[in-house]
């Protein structure tokens, strides 16, 4: 929409025009919120509480944040903001950390997969995540603030699982309206046989992984 709406930890709400940034209104809504950092159009904006001006933290052709509770994460000291992104490869999203002073960006965890949700230590030493394969279940993975230190704390496969007889995913992209391009996998049985004729399950989601 044309609309931006925040809400403070004074406990106002406000909206701003998403175009110009211009105050519409703002209101007391009788308490206070947490909305730190903020979320647009896939990308993070920090908020100044002490001028109410916007300021992007990330930007580019990608989405630095997932489903629902895929939410970049401010450090405990707010010196960084950890974030899970796509930028680079639709298919994959990995662990990013922003410096909320100067805007740089570096990989946390760029391993093949899905690295999401992450969440911080009580002393910001550590960073937790949701991490998944083409060939694993999401698992739960800590690794430290520098990038060191990479393990796994759980296991979803169970023991025995023969995975090399796995269907591997296959990058595949659909024409859509206005020339888009739709980015997809395709799964196929390994004996695939050409020429015949299979059936096909479509699985079709339009969030924001």
């Amino acid at each position: 929409g044309d609309s931006l709406f925040l809400a403070s930890d004074d406990g106002f709400l406000t909206c701003l025009d998403a175009k110009t940034g211009k105050d519409r209104w703002s209101e007391r809504a009788g308490k206070a919120f947490s909305a730190s950092p903020l979320l647009a159009n896939g990308l993070i904006y920090l908020l100044d509480t002490d001028t109410g001006g916007l300021r992007a933290l990330t930007g580019g052709e990608c989405e630095d944040v997932g489903h629902a509770l895929d939410l970049p994460r401010a450090s405990p000291d707010g010196r960084e903001v950890v974030f899970s992104t796509n930028r680079g490869n639709l298919g994959i999203r990995h662990l990013c950390i922003v410096e909320t002073d100067t805007g740089t960006v570096r990989t946390l965890v760029g391993a093949p997969g899905t690295s999401v949700e992450p969440a911080w230590s009580p002393g910001g030493e550590m960073v937790a995540f949701r991490y998944s394969t083409v060939h694993n279940a999401p698992e739960l993975w800590v690794v430290a603030r520098d990038g060191s230190g990479l393990r796994r704390l759980t296991r979803s496969m169970p023991e025995g699982v023969d995975q090399s007889g796995l269907a591997l995913p296959q990058y595949a992209e659909t024409p859509g309206a206005q020339g888009w391009k739709i980015p997809g996998y395709l799964l196929t049985p390994r004996n695939l046989e050409t020429g015949r004729k299979y059936p096909a399950l479509v699985y079709v989601h339009g969030g924001g992984m």
